[in-house]
């Protein structure tokens, strides 16, 4: 492993160095051209001999990062222009993504049988790759029908921009303290984004609240072994008269204690002010997207009047989104539709099970079975049958 990582260093580090080189050799050639070339010269003959100079030393630097960087503003140009049919795309993922979420509900809590679905973690094959899922129905027209319906009903604050994958959702479903609704509750969860307008436009459609109160009765008794699992390995780490090392699981809370105990006012003055600005550059760069979006096309989109005009923008282009996506959203099901009848992939949908890896499967199985032993239960999975 160390070995394989020394090479993949010494792999990066000869990539930059030969991407140093051909930057350095490309702007040569411009500044060779800029000097030597007749239509050149005829350009710079009017203007002073040392402006000139200083200019063609910032030009070549551009041409150098505009020929390097050409490939990424090429994709970039054609995902802007190919951006509302993959807002088409995100209403499907996420009409599939709402039909998924009810099969795992209903798996979870022992009422459903799911063939090739042993244990929770076997969703993650399906999270991000849902137009491939063999549990979920294809997608109809009636469905679509029912989505436009709730693109003309959601309110301001929601996205059609905004992909949703309800990988999440197996966290939320694993909750012994909570049951029902309460798992929603805006003071203790980010409601909005685990469990999205969509999904409660869909329960208010399809009078399915019901998925969301069910429990998660197979994935809570998976955690309540891995939890016994851990509790007996830390036990055996910790030698006697001392106490178990803290985990320090992502830092957050330690970077913070650290911070504020150790560090200067003035440092942190410092810190403050640069997290107010990376927070206003994030927003701005928010803002500069949906400008971008109003301004390249060639129509006049109607902003409403908005006490804050940022917000006025942000609306103004989600709703023009919204009227683009419904002006072609029929031609993109056409398409799913052939997807579907040739067995495609929908990779160049976004389509991939990234989440999911038999070697993480395999431990978890085998830190379940394990947590089970150590509470005298038999080492199987014989729990999770119905």
């Amino acid at each position: 492993m160390a070995i394989e990582k020394e090479d993949a260093q010494k792999k990066r580090f000869d990539d930059e160095v030969s991407e140093a080189k051909a930057k350095a050799d490309y702007y040569e050639q411009v500044m060779t051209a800029l000097n030597t070339e007749p239509r050149y010269q005829e350009f710079f003959r009017n203007y002073p001999e040392e402006e000139v100079a200083v200019f063609k030393k910032d030009y070549a630097q551009k041409r150098v990062r505009w020929h390097f960087n050409k490939s990424d503003s090429l994709a970039l140009k054609a995902k802007f222009s190919n951006r509302f049919r993959e807002y088409c795309q995100n209403a499907f993922e996420q009409i599939q993504a709402r039909k998924l979420f009810n099969i795992m509900s209903l798996w979870m809590s022992k009422q459903l049988d799911v063939t090739g679905t042993e244990v929770s973690y076997d969703w993650y094959a399906w999270t991000r790759n849902v137009f491939n899922c063999p549990h979920v129905s294809p997608i109809t027209k009636e469905e679509v029908d029912v989505f436009l319906l709730f693109l003309a009903e959601a309110d301001d604050n929601y996205s059609i921009r905004s992909s949703f994958f309800p990988v999440e959702l197996l966290y939320f479903l694993e909750d012994e303290d909570k049951k029902g609704s309460q798992r929603w509750d805006k003071d203790e969860y980010d409601c909005d984004y685990h469990y999205n307008a969509w999904f409660r436009f869909y329960d208010q459609h399809y009078y399915a609240h019901h998925f969301k109160d069910l429990p998660g009765t197979r994935i809570n008794l998976e955690f309540k072994y891995l939890r016994h699992y851990n509790k007996v390995m830390d036990s055996k780490k910790t030698t006697v008269g001392t106490q178990p090392s803290p985990n320090m699981v992502f830092y957050h809370k330690e970077k913070e204690t650290l911070f504020n105990q150790f560090e200067n006012i003035d440092f942190k003055h410092f810190y403050w002010a640069k997290k107010k600005v990376d927070e206003e550059f994030d927003f701005a760069s928010s803002i500069n997207i949906d400008v971008i979006h109003l301004t390249e096309e060639n129509i006049i989109i109607p902003i409403e009047h908005h006490d804050d005009w940022r917000e006025g923008v942000k609306i103004a282009c989600e709703k023009y989104h919204r009227s683009m996506v419904k002006r072609i959203i029929w031609d993109v099901y056409d398409e799913y539709l052939d997807k579907m009848a040739t067995k495609d992939n929908f990779e160049d949908w976004g389509m991939k099970p990234s989440d999911y890896s038999e070697t993480d499967r395999a431990d978890r199985i085998e830190r379940i079975i394990k947590g089970r032993a150590f509470m005298g239960e038999p080492a199987n999975l014989d729990f999770l049958k119905q």
